[in-house]
């Protein structure tokens, strides 16, 4: 009996073996659990929790949800509007979203860290304060006269101008590094063949300067601090749009009519004058005297095209070629048109762009021939100081530039026109 039950026993080898199956299938559970968790969380959008900044009065901290770019209002936002999506996602827009809170009763302190904690989303400096560091922009600072709005705010103002403004896009680009600038203004270069050993005289450019002088515009903008804490979201979003949107067309404004009279800049894009056959009345031998009023230099350029305001364009649109066809050729007519961003249309094969010029005003020619030069970007601030008895938050946006023509003969157009033949 004794012996049987010995025989029956497992054997320490036996009991090792089975310990070992035993852990090896625990670690495989295990393993397999991990897999599944780590599986199902890639499946779904991340949704952790942010912390806001604590309330300086109550003392509550309280969570909200970050939501990822996958999300509908996002996909829209970028479909819409891809330039913003580096400034724009749930963690940027609800950082900056306390930010306004805190500028509207949360005291400097707390500004100071939510604008540590945005500096930290966008990978910027680290956030400094006192007076404005030109030399690292892309910190945001407290200024003499307000607090700077964040970095992706102020981003988003200056895209909306960008995509709106149609002069700057197309005139020459200058570098206006600090409050003047001295540029050349020269016409077209000419060469001659010479002898060995001789030296060519000299042709144009002849040497001659203007001076530009960074000249303000801004745009003044109040919200209050109800609604800022109601829809805070909605207020970065319209009033950053806004604001681009009409810096950009007072941009166009002042390149096109300005009367060289400070605060106005110092000169309007215009390219003397070339005499129609008729006083007000539009024909085609007058598109093509136009055309051909500035040297083939000029109109060969990538920068050739054809400028006027929305009636101009009406009435050039009314006008036929010999074939009886409209000379301005627009999106999806039978005649081919550029590919140019922002053009209307085009004419001769070059780009038409409307800008605000002066009815019956129609301007053809290298616009490479005018400068224009911004002193560095927007700048945008915010304070409820003025306004603190009316629980007004004030913004404001502030931009310098200048611009002037550089060469009087790369630009040629007509004016008085009213009708069609």
């Amino acid at each position: 009996m004794d012996q049987e039950t010995h025989e029956q026993k497992p054997t320490i080898e036996e009991r090792l073996i089975a310990a070992l199956e035993v852990s090896n299938e625990k670690r495989d559970a295990a393993i397999l659990e991990r897999v599944d968790a780590k599986l199902d969380a890639l499946s779904k959008p991340i949704r952790t929790d942010v912390e806001k900044i604590t309330d300086a009065d109550t003392g509550e901290r309280t969570v909200v949800s970050r939501s990822q770019p996958t999300d509908p209002l996002y996909a829209r936002l970028y479909r819409r509007f891809p330039e913003v999506k580096a400034w724009r996602s749930a963690d940027q827009d609800g950082l900056a979203r306390e930010w306004l809170l805190c500028l509207a009763g949360k005291g400097e302190r707390h500004i100071s860290e939510v604008a540590d904690k945005l500096a930290d989303v966008n990978a910027r400096a680290t956030t400094l304060e006192g007076a404005i560091d030109a030399s690292d922009p892309t910190a945001v600072l407290g200024g003499t006269g307000g607090h700077l709005l964040p970095q992706n705010v102020n981003a988003i103002v200056n895209i909306a101008r960008d995509k709106i403004a149609v002069l700057p896009g197309i005139v020459m680009p200058l570098d206006l590094a600090s409050g003047t600038l001295r540029v050349p203004t020269a016409g077209a270069a000419t060469a001659a063949m010479v002898a060995e050993g001789s030296t060519a005289a000299q042709g144009e450019p002849t040497f001659a300067s203007d001076m530009l002088k960074a000249q303000k515009c801004q745009c003044f903008m109040k919200a209050s601090v109800e609604l800022i804490a109601d829809s805070a979201f909605n207020v970065m979003s319209i009033y950053a749009q806004r604001a681009g949107a009409a810096i950009a067309a007072l941009e166009d404004v002042q390149i096109a009519t300005s009367n060289g009279t400070a605060p106005n800049i110092s000169e309007a894009l215009s390219g003397g004058n070339v005499a129609e056959a008729t006083s007000t009345v539009l024909i085609y031998e007058d598109l093509v005297t136009l055309y051909f009023a500035p040297a083939q230099v000029y109109r060969n350029m990538p920068s050739t095209a054809w400028a006027a305001n929305d009636v101009t364009l009406q009435l050039l649109s009314k006008l036929m070629d010999g074939n009886d066809h409209p000379v301005l050729s627009l999106p999806g007519a039978v005649a081919p048109v550029t590919n140019s961003p922002g053009a209307a249309g085009s004419v001769f094969g070059k780009p038409v762009y409307e800008a605000p010029f002066a009815n019956g005003e129609l301007i053809f020619g290298d616009f490479a021939s005018y400068g224009f030069a911004r002193r560095e970007t927007i700048r945008a601030e915010a304070s409820t100081h003025a306004d603190f008895a009316s629980d007004l938050v004030q913004f404001k946006f502030t931009e310098r530039f200048d611009g002037r023509i550089l060469d009087d003969v790369g630009l040629k157009e007509m004016s008085g026109l009213a009708t069609v033949a």
